[in-house]
């Protein structure tokens, strides 16, 4: 008997391929929705430790903490005052899960250092108050550190390192010179200073910490 070769054609919607992908791009973002919220403050803690690692292996923080520019900056308590500022930096950072919508998948929008640093010029620590003979004086030396560049801070008067007399034990101002100013390897603009450079390269990191958390969840 001969044998007889039946062909069948199964015909596709001509939009099967862009139903189908909708379809998949909709089931993931419905996993996403479900599992993102819960890493978010994980990875909120994750990155915390991230700038708080960074900012300390700064060589700012080690001179404020144990260095020459915390005489210079008049900072008696300096690693208490640049802890305090970089606590407020860790716990500032914002992650959230927007989800989403219109065939595009959801996302995690993250933000660590405000662009004014307010946040951080408000806190007590980054002033210091202290009465002199000429009266009451207030050293702004965050802003000093995060804004002012190359600018002359204290008209008139240069450090000079000196234990005796001194607040810090390691220098005093006094008059001469055209004036003081942060020392040109510390300096800082605001789009340019000591966390922006400390976390230059933190994306990275972010990537490693965001991955690990997700891998975790879904």
């Amino acid at each position: 008997m001969a044998q007889s070769n039946i062909i069948a054609s199964i015909g596709l919607d001509k939009d099967f391929s862009a139903q189908f992908n909708k379809a998949i791009l909709r089931e993931i973002n419905n996993k996403l929705s479900v599992a993102l919220p819960a890493a978010v403050n994980t990875i909120k803690k994750k990155l915390g430790e991230v700038v708080r690692g960074r900012i300390m292996a700064s060589p700012e923080y080690a001179a404020i903490v144990g260095g020459r520019l915390r005489g210079e900056l008049g900072l008696p308590n300096g690693a208490a005052r640049i802890n305090a500022i970089i606590e407020r930096w860790a716990e500032s950072i914002s992650v959230r899960y927007i989800k989403g919508s219109g065939g595009r998948l959801g996302l995690i929008d993250i933000g660590i250092l405000q662009s004014d640093w307010q946040d951080v010029l408000s806190l007590g620590e980054a002033t210091l108050h202290y009465a002199s003979r000429r009266g009451s004086k207030t050293l702004e030396w965050l802003r000093w550190l995060l804004k002012e560049g190359d600018a002359v801070i204290v008209s008139r008067y240069d450090f000079i390192p000196k234990t005796r007399g001194s607040r810090t034990g390691l220098g005093i101002m006094v008059k001469r010179g055209s004036g003081w100013s942060v020392p040109s390897q510390y300096r800082g603009t605001e789009g340019d200073n000591f966390a922006t450079r400390s976390l230059e390269s933190i994306a990275s990191d972010i990537d490693v910490v965001v991955r690990r958390e997700l891998t975790k969840v879904l």
